[in-house]
């Protein structure tokens, strides 16, 4: 059945290594987030996304910045320029929150709950020569960019994580969101978190990889249909 990965918010985070996209070209994050616990100061890192040779870097997080709880979409040439969305909200405990980041080479598009709540067309300059190489991704806490130094460790769960090649439209962010998506879809370079035994989509090569033991939990973001007394997957796209 599906479940959540669940991270404590000191050390915990799960990453992909080098390899998984180019960080240059157009690519779509999503995924369900659910807190632990709200936020009273500083940053949660939901995910973190980053080339450690061009210092290309994509940041989702949610903060508590003078007295006021918002969601941060960026992306940034580290030190040199950058791009950002910022969406004040308090997320809370009870719920959960699809959110989902659209990027292309001239803007970020940032949705919450199937809305457009944010777009920043400045554009960030890609250095040529920019590969996978060297591009990882981490959920539940962020890096010092350049190194492998953790901090911002978020206290949330997540549920459906996908990483997709392409710039997702906002009729496919809601057909899709309240979806189990399993097998090979277009455009689909990772899926985590949504039913698979083992936390990955089996038919992508991009596993995630888990650190200091975050525990899996049974909530979930959306109901799975059954038939016939048993659960099964819906799986469209």
């Amino acid at each position: 059945m599906p479940d959540s990965i669940s991270f404590n918010g000191s050390s915990q985070y799960a990453q992909v290594g080098a390899g998984i996209i180019n960080p240059t070209t157009n690519y779509t994050i999503e995924m369900y987030i659910k807190l632990n616990a709200e936020i009273s100061a500083g940053i949660f890192e939901i995910a973190h996304f980053e080339n450690n040779t061009q210092k290309h870097v994509v940041y989702m997080n949610y903060e508590f910045n003078g007295g006021t709880r918002r969601l941060v979409f960026k992306k940034d040439r580290w030190v040199i320029e950058g791009t950002s969305s910022v969406y004040n909200t308090t997320l809370g405990t009870t719920n959960w929150t699809h959110v989902a980041m659209v990027l292309t080479g001239t803007t970020i598009k940032c949705y919450v709950n199937g809305v457009n709540v944010g777009t920043d067309g400045t554009s960030v300059v890609n250095t040529a020569g920019d590969t996978t190489t060297n591009t990882q991704l981490v959920v539940g806490a962020g890096t010092t960019v350049g190194t492998s130094t953790f901090l911002n460790y978020a206290n949330t769960k997540i549920a459906c994580l996908r990483v997709w090649s392409d710039a997702r439209t906002t009729s496919e962010i809601n057909d899709n969101k309240d979806t189990i998506i399993t097998g090979t879809a277009n455009n689909l370079v990772g899926s985590w978190y949504n039913g698979s035994p083992d936390h990955n989509d089996d038919s992508q090569s991009n596993n995630l990889t888990a650190s200091g033991s975050p525990s899996f939990s049974s909530d979930f973001p959306f109901l799975i249909a059954s038939s016939g007394g048993g659960a099964f997957l819906l799986n469209f796209f």
